[in-house]
């Protein structure tokens, strides 16, 4: 339990991440999800729709424009290069930062709980620094695309970059699953 709610508790805060900095950004976000496949719940509220899907692997804030070419001064292929790094990056950076504060915190007030929340929170700061689309690490190098193809062409073999790498990391992390329980339990 302490792991669901570690993993929940971790994949929200990075997704918050990045709604934040892409708000700060003025890129507009279409959509925030907790999980992935069809919604269970889903309300609209300003604009933007938050969801929560059965298979909690993860999230996502989908962005305006984001693997698609549009003229909306709001969209993210329009905004410059640093902005868009800032907003992929919010998340990771939003994880290591939680996990670094949970680490003292659980280290000042010897709390185990709080200690394997930072050890998880770092974790996947880290696995979701490394540049394999579509972790956020790949982001700066493959809106790098774009300057190099331009954006017509670039977008959409970002898209497909991107759907074999979502397949690729899927299959990774369901494979993991019992590999994570395991550590878990042993850890007991």
């Amino acid at each position: 339990m302490i792991f669901i709610v570690s993993l929940l508790l971790i994949i929200i805060m990075h997704e918050l991440g990045h709604f934040v900095v892409a708000r700060y950004c003025k890129c507009k976000v279409e959509v925030v999800s907790l999980g992935f496949g069809r919604p269970l719940i889903k309300k609209k509220i300003k604009g933007v729709i938050y969801q929560i899907c059965p298979i909690i692997l993860g999230g996502y804030c989908k962005l305006k424009g984001e693997n698609a070419q549009t003229r909306s001064k709001y969209a993210f292929c329009n905004l410059r290069y640093i902005k868009k790094v800032l907003i992929v990056i919010a998340g990771v950076f939003t994880n290591f930062i939680i996990g670094v504060i949970a680490l003292v915190l659980g280290k000042i007030f010897n709390n185990v709980i709080l200690i394997y929340f930072a050890g998880l929170s770092i974790l996947m700061a880290a696995i979701n620094s490394l540049p394999i689309p579509p972790l956020d690490g790949s982001y700066p190098f493959i809106v790098l695309l774009e300057k190099v193809l331009g954006k017509k062409r670039a977008y959409a073999k970002i898209e497909a970059i991107n759907k074999i790498g979502f397949i690729i990391i899927m299959i990774l992390n369901i494979l993991c699953i019992p590999i994570v329980i395991w550590l878990f339990m042993k850890g007991r």
